[in-house]
């Protein structure tokens, strides 16, 4: 019996220790747990303040200036745009910039009348200001620099002086058209100030201040560099730009352009001279340039640039390039007899006429007198695809690259979309578009020995982009048909001649398609010449290239060699004078001096 109890004993005791044991094992599992448990959650949230603080510390960082700071961007002063002689056609200038903290106003009646003298606004502006619900407002930019000492005399807690720029064109309204304008926060509209926009701009100065949570500033803006507002100190600016163009030559062409509208009483009229053998552009004028300073300019329209903007249908211009097209085809040549058929032909289904009937000629002397019935039969044997092609070539139908916004491509429609009368049409200078520019850098490669140069209106280290378009024979057989366009008794620009100097060129005078698209408007046209001048000089030979836009002339007779050609000749007589000054010694170059010559750059 004591043996059944202590065995009973044996057992409890041994099942009170098999408890015990399951019980510290799982008191030790809940403590390995909650140790986990904390570890891990330490660890995430050490490896998230890790991140906070050093992985993403810049981000958060700008998130809260984003969020707490506010600036206030001041304009900087801009690089200067240069004319090729260096001369300054654009700059900045030092000025001042006025901004008002209207809550720590002192003493508004006397900072208002301050305040409207040296800035030119009115009580009334300052007043409304000063009572405005904003901490921080703009009272007036480009404050001039002559009143510094009266501003440095201001000591309301109020007012705010920085340094700012004032956006200056020497020379007027020289060139408005090529320059454009800076608008009021600093940014380039228009021409060059908008294309090299990025590099003419300086970095902008900042005023940097605080705002509180509902994104009020709650703190007066300062400027970052503050020290030598009123010092005559510049800092650095931006790049300034070198154009090809020269101020004296086109002070001469808007000069000319200007009396030209004058003269034939026309909508508009425009020009471009170049360096037919570099591309170079060396003048753009408009009869409606604008002065860059004007503030009634608010308008995209009052900022076009024409020369590259207005595209026109050549008219018998066209009749030059695609005369050389086809000589240098071999369809034809200057002493072929061509049947003008006495200036009326039946073609595709319509009727060509010309202006000046003739019947059977030599191709040259067709092209002298402007022969619409000639060119119609060379297109025929060239064909549309050869005639399309070529004329791509040429540069018809696409942007010249120019560095300039805005620039229309023309319109060049493909081959495969012409009717049978378009190929007469093209080959006049109908049914196709081009810009003053396209027509001169084409018209270049026919004069400077059969190369095409990409039209640049900015300085360059570099060579020009070329590619050839006629053999140097093709040139001089054009050369010399476009010299008797000027010098021969049948010639339509006569009054294009200048005495001692080679000049060749093509006239043309081209309907204007009716407002409601239908057809050709008879009573309105757009009259244009585009010459070539040739001086030997020294011991090479230079050539200008330039072309007048006449758009609705209204006098008569309102052709391109009574309205266009009397500027060219204008122009070029006083451009030869100021290139080559030496200009006693200047004489016309013959064809064959022309052939030794190696056509050198002109070197301005």
């Amino acid at each position: 019996m004591n043996a059944g109890r202590g065995l009973a004993r044996s057992s409890s005791l041994h099942r009170r220790h098999t408890v015990s044991k399951k019980y510290e094992f799982s008191r030790r599992a809940r403590l390995f747990s909650v140790a986990a448990f904390l570890v891990s959650v330490s660890a995430g949230i050490f490896l998230r303040l890790w991140v906070l603080q050093i992985k993403e510390h810049e981000r958060w960082m700008e998130r809260a200036e984003r969020q707490q700071g506010k600036q206030v961007v001041v304009q900087a002063a801009r690089g200067d745009i240069l004319d090729r002689q260096g001369r300054t056609l654009a700059t900045s200038r030092p000025a001042f910039a006025v901004a008002l903290h209207p809550q720590k106003v002192a003493n508004p009646e006397a900072l208002t009348l301050q305040l409207a003298k040296l800035t030119g606004r009115s009580k009334s502006y300052v007043r409304r200001k000063m009572n405005a619900p904003q901490r921080f407002v703009w009272l007036e930019h480009r404050v001039p620099w002559a009143v510094r000492d009266e501003l440095a005399q201001i000591k309301d807690p109020s007012v705010v002086v920085m340094r700012d720029f004032i956006r200056l064109y020497p020379q007027g309204n020289l060139a408005g058209s090529i320059l454009g304008r800076v608008s009021r926060d600093g940014a380039g509209q228009a021409g060059v100030e908008a294309s090299f926009n990025s590099r003419l701009a300086a970095k902008d100065d900042k005023l940097s201040g605080n705002r509180d949570a509902r994104g009020r500033a709650n703190a007066a803006y300062t400027p970052v560099s503050a020290s030598g507002i009123f010092t005559d100190t510049v800092r650095p600016e931006g790049s300034d730009i070198m154009l090809t163009i020269d101020a004296v030559i086109q002070s001469i062409v808007e000069r000319e352009v200007r009396t030209g509208l004058q003269d034939s009483n026309a909508k508009t009229v425009s020009a471009l001279v170049l360096d037919s053998d570099s591309g170079e552009i060396l003048a753009m004028a408009q009869s409606d340039s604008f002065n860059p300073t004007a503030p009634s300019i608010t308008s995209a329209s009052s900022l076009r640039n024409r020369v590259i903007q207005d595209s026109f249908e050549p008219g018998s211009t066209m009749k030059a390039i695609v005369g050389a097209i086809a000589i240098e085809h071999g369809i034809v040549r200057g002493t072929d007899m061509m049947n003008c058929e006495n200036g009326s032909y039946r073609f595709g289904g319509r009727t060509i006429h010309d202006v000046h009937p003739v019947g059977r000629v030599p191709f040259r002397e067709a092209i002298i007198r402007s022969s619409n019935i000639c060119m119609a039969k060379v297109a025929e044997r060239l064909g549309k695809e050869r005639l399309w092609r070529e004329l791509s070539q040429f540069g018809f139908g696409k942007r010249t690259g120019i560095e300039l916004p805005g620039e229309t491509g023309g319109i060049l429609r493909n081959a495969s979309n012409w009717a049978d009368i378009d190929l007469a049409t093209h080959a006049f200078g109908h049914g196709v578009s081009a810009n003053a520019l396209q027509i001169a850098s084409a018209f270049s490669a026919i004069v400077n020995g059969g190369i095409y140069f990409e039209p640049t209106i900015t300085k360059r280290d570099s060579k020009p982009k070329q590619h050839r378009v006629l053999r140097k024979e093709t040139s001089d057989a054009m050369k010399g048909i476009l010299r008797d366009v000027i010098e021969g008794e049948h010639g339509t620009a006569r009054r294009a001649a200048i005495p001692g100097v080679l000049v060749m060129g093509k006239t043309g005078t081209a309907q204007k398609v009716r407002t409601d698209g239908r057809g050709y408007d008879h009573n309105r046209v757009t009259a244009s010449f585009v010459g070539a001048a040739e001086v030997k000089y020294g011991s090479e030979a230079r050539r200008l290239t330039m072309i007048v836009v006449v758009d609705e002339p209204n006098v008569m007779p309102r052709w391109g060699g009574t309205v266009a050609a009397p500027v060219f000749r204008r122009s070029m007589q006083d451009i030869v004078q100021y290139l080559f000054p030496q200009s006693k010694s200047v004489v016309a170059v013959t064809l064959e001096d022309a052939e030794k010559s190696d056509g050198g750059t002109l070197a301005l």
